[in-house]
């Protein structure tokens, strides 16, 4: 009896074990060596199903649909991303858990990771009307809802929305309806953020056009000369004339095909036990921004990518220096804090540095500042994990006092 309770038992955990085995071979979007995008074949692992996007961390589905995505289900457009989401999702995770030891991520239910969904977030409907203006051009960490039972709308868990791409002129980025006003929305906007991008990249990309990319111009030469600030100030005072450079420009953005985007919408997700992902602010994007480099392993965010997004990606800046305007949530998407955190790495040690910046995410809050709650939350950590902490902090001190903070 106690033999047949045995073999029972073991065929048991045989058959259990089995059903977190699958695997299959689907292309996705990753990274070469050399930092470019590519379309490669990979596996995907721990699927609970031969025949669908449902696995043991992760389920993905189709917009509103609560049904995983068939592997023969709709085009290949939204096969690859279906592929590449679920592949660079598990990534991210074995990086929290592996790397950082995680527990709350090992203790994170399954989440949802919806596809080319267009519906703004409601927090107690979950999904807003669909007859409202549609979302493109974005990823979003969603955060568990209780729902509304009484009128159907069950509980959620946390959930990963990546929007479809749509072809937007530059002059939509503005909110009022006169082209001029906009144009002036756009320059005022970049004129107070010119420290983040190189205006000769932004002049010759997205105004001069490939010409001035592929020959050496006189032109070209006087922009380096020149200085940003005062060509920036030129076209800002001359609204009409930067309208029509602006006229047939375009930006998109494939978020569920760009690896660094769902590190990044990950990282909000493991960061949440601490840093709310309903809120968006200069730390806590500078955060996640920092742990998608490292599961990344890049000092630059969604570059290189022009097949899937003509925005400007984020790169590491050493010589940045702070500004009391970083503090505002205009810059939410700078990218001052990823490289203050990859700086503060460098201080800290490459084996120290990730688990010491993850442990930071208990001393600050969602809305702390940088100059404040930031630097006392990475000090603190640092006196906790570094080795020879009273050293790490004179040489932290320094790194702030370089950077102006």
């Amino acid at each position: 009896m106690k033999l047949l309770k045995s073999i029972y038992i073991i065929t048991l955990v045989l058959l259990t074990s089995k059903v977190f085995a699958f695997e299959v071979t689907k292309n996705v979007v990753d990274r070469n060596k050399k930092f470019k995008a590519i379309i490669i074949k990979k596996k995907l692992t721990n699927l609970l199903s031969e025949d669908s996007y449902d696995g043991k961390f992760f389920k993905i589905v189709y917009k509103k649909s609560e049904e995983a995505i068939l592997f023969s289900d709709y085009d290949e457009s939204v096969q690859l991303k279906a592929a590449t989401t679920y592949f660079h999702l598990n990534k991210a995770r074995d990086y929290f858990v592996n790397v950082l030891d995680s527990k709350h991520v090992k203790s994170l239910p399954k989440l949802t990771i919806r596809i080319d969904i267009t519906n703004k977030f409601s927090e107690l409907g979950h999904f807003m009307h669909d007859n409202l203006d549609g979302q493109y051009n974005n990823a979003l960490s969603i955060p568990p809802g209780v729902g509304f039972p009484s009128r159907g709308i069950e509980a959620w868990d946390n959930e990963i929305w990546f929007r479809p791409s749509k072809r937007i002129h530059v002059s939509e980025f503005g909110s009022d309806n006169s082209e001029d006003i906009k144009m002036k929305y756009v320059l005022r906007r970049f004129r107070n953020q010119t420290h983040m991008i190189s205006f000769q990249k932004f002049l010759s990309r997205l105004i001069l056009g490939d010409v001035f990319l592929n020959n050496e111009t006189p032109f070209s030469s006087v922009m380096r000369l020149a200085g940003t600030s005062v060509i920036v100030e030129g076209i800002y005072q001359s609204t009409s004339i930067a309208a029509e450079l602006f006229k047939q420009r375009w930006y998109r953005l494939d978020s569920a095909l760009v690896p660094e985007i769902i590190y990044h919408e990950y990282a909000h997700v493991a960061l949440s036990d601490h840093l709310a992902i309903t809120h968006s602010s200069p730390v806590n994007e500078g955060m996640a921004d920092y742990f998608a480099g490292k599961i990344a392993n890049s000092k630059e965010l969604a570059t290189k990518i022009k097949d899937y997004n003509l925005f400007s990606g984020k790169k590491v800046k050493k010589r940045q220096m702070y500004r009391h305007d970083f503090e505002k949530h205009d810059y939410a998407n700078a990218d001052f804090v990823f490289g203050l955190l990859y700086e503060v790495e460098k201080v800290a040690g490459k084996e120290v540095g990730p688990k010491m910046l993850y442990k930071v995410r208990e001393k600050i809050k969602t809305d702390s500042t940088i100059r404040g709650e930031l630097l006392e939350g990475v000090l603190g950590s640092c006196k906790e994990l570094c080795i020879n902490p009273g050293l790490k902090h004179i040489q932290l001190l320094k790194l702030f006092h370089y950077k102006g903070i």
